[in-house]
Protein backbone atom coordinates (compact mmCIF):
# COMPACT_ATOMS: atom_id res chain seq x y z
CA UNK A 1 0.00 0.00 0.00
CA UNK A 2 1.18 3.61 -0.77
CA UNK A 3 1.62 5.68 2.13
CA UNK A 4 0.23 8.73 -0.05
CA UNK A 5 -2.90 6.94 -0.11
CA UNK A 6 -3.05 7.69 4.09
CA UNK A 7 -2.36 11.02 4.55
CA UNK A 8 -5.35 13.14 5.17
CA UNK A 9 -6.71 15.63 2.10
CA UNK A 10 -5.99 18.61 4.83
CA UNK A 11 -2.56 19.15 7.15
CA UNK A 12 -3.94 20.63 10.00
CA UNK A 13 -3.03 23.83 9.29
CA UNK A 14 -4.53 23.72 5.48
CA UNK A 15 -7.87 22.62 7.22
CA UNK A 16 -8.01 25.61 9.21
CA UNK A 17 -6.64 28.05 6.58
CA UNK A 18 -9.36 25.95 4.35
CA UNK A 19 -12.17 26.51 6.55
CA UNK A 20 -11.03 30.10 7.36
CA UNK A 21 -11.15 31.28 3.67
CA UNK A 22 -14.37 29.18 2.83
CA UNK A 23 -16.44 31.20 5.10
CA UNK A 24 -14.82 34.38 4.07
CA UNK A 25 -15.71 33.47 0.61
CA UNK A 26 -19.29 32.62 1.39
CA UNK A 27 -19.68 36.33 3.74
CA UNK A 28 -18.60 37.46 0.50
CA UNK A 29 -20.64 36.01 -2.08
CA UNK A 30 -23.69 35.50 0.28
CA UNK A 31 -25.73 38.30 -1.66
CA UNK A 32 -25.63 36.11 -4.44
CA UNK A 33 -26.30 32.76 -3.03
CA UNK A 34 -29.76 30.94 -3.67
CA UNK A 35 -30.43 28.99 -0.46
CA UNK A 36 -29.77 25.89 -2.24
CA UNK A 37 -26.17 27.03 -3.54
CA UNK A 38 -24.15 26.20 -0.25
CA UNK A 39 -25.29 22.56 0.30
CA UNK A 40 -23.90 22.11 -3.46
CA UNK A 41 -21.09 23.31 -3.33
CA UNK A 42 -20.06 20.91 0.16
CA UNK A 43 -21.32 18.08 -1.88
CA UNK A 44 -19.28 19.21 -4.90
CA UNK A 45 -16.24 19.61 -2.67
CA UNK A 46 -16.80 16.02 -1.33
CA UNK A 47 -16.99 14.36 -4.19
CA UNK A 48 -14.61 16.15 -6.04
CA UNK A 49 -12.39 14.81 -3.52
CA UNK A 50 -13.35 11.45 -3.38
CA UNK A 51 -13.20 11.66 -7.09
CA UNK A 52 -9.23 12.57 -6.29
CA UNK A 53 -9.67 15.55 -8.88
CA UNK A 54 -7.82 17.70 -6.56
CA UNK A 55 -3.84 16.94 -5.58
CA UNK A 56 -1.69 18.58 -4.56
CA UNK A 57 0.80 19.82 -7.16
CA UNK A 58 4.54 19.25 -8.27
CA UNK A 59 5.11 22.09 -5.40
CA UNK A 60 2.41 20.10 -2.45
CA UNK A 61 -0.16 23.13 -2.67
CA UNK A 62 -3.50 21.57 -2.18
CA UNK A 63 -5.26 22.30 -5.19
CA UNK A 64 -8.57 22.78 -3.20
CA UNK A 65 -6.60 25.45 -0.80
CA UNK A 66 -5.70 26.94 -3.86
CA UNK A 67 -8.71 27.78 -5.89
CA UNK A 68 -10.68 28.88 -2.31
CA UNK A 69 -7.69 31.12 -2.30
CA UNK A 70 -7.70 32.18 -6.33
CA UNK A 71 -11.56 32.80 -5.76
CA UNK A 72 -10.89 35.08 -2.55
CA UNK A 73 -8.54 37.06 -4.78
CA UNK A 74 -11.03 37.32 -7.54
CA UNK A 75 -13.39 39.03 -5.45
CA UNK A 76 -11.12 41.72 -4.26
CA UNK A 77 -9.95 42.26 -7.83
CA UNK A 78 -12.52 41.35 -10.29
CA UNK A 79 -15.66 41.39 -7.59
CA UNK A 80 -17.83 39.12 -6.33
CA UNK A 81 -20.17 38.89 -9.44
CA UNK A 82 -17.91 37.62 -11.77
CA UNK A 83 -16.28 35.52 -9.51
CA UNK A 84 -20.01 33.82 -8.81
CA UNK A 85 -20.47 33.25 -12.11
CA UNK A 86 -17.21 31.82 -12.64
CA UNK A 87 -17.37 29.51 -9.46
CA UNK A 88 -20.84 28.77 -11.20
CA UNK A 89 -19.03 27.40 -14.68
CA UNK A 90 -16.49 25.50 -12.73
CA UNK A 91 -18.86 23.90 -10.24
CA UNK A 92 -20.99 22.91 -13.85
CA UNK A 93 -18.27 20.89 -15.46
CA UNK A 94 -17.48 19.36 -12.58
CA UNK A 95 -21.02 17.92 -12.06
CA UNK A 96 -21.05 17.10 -15.82
CA UNK A 97 -17.60 15.42 -15.91
CA UNK A 98 -19.32 13.52 -12.38
CA UNK A 99 -21.99 12.76 -14.22
CA UNK A 100 -20.51 11.08 -17.50
CA UNK A 101 -17.62 9.29 -14.75
CA UNK A 102 -20.85 7.56 -13.61
CA UNK A 103 -22.62 6.45 -16.19
CA UNK A 104 -19.27 4.81 -17.67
Amino acid sequence: METENLKPFFTDNEKKLFVDKYRQLLHDLSSYLKPDDISNMKELMTRVIKLNCYTRDKNGINGLLRNIETALIGTEEIGPWKVFHYCNAVLSTYSKKDNHHRRS
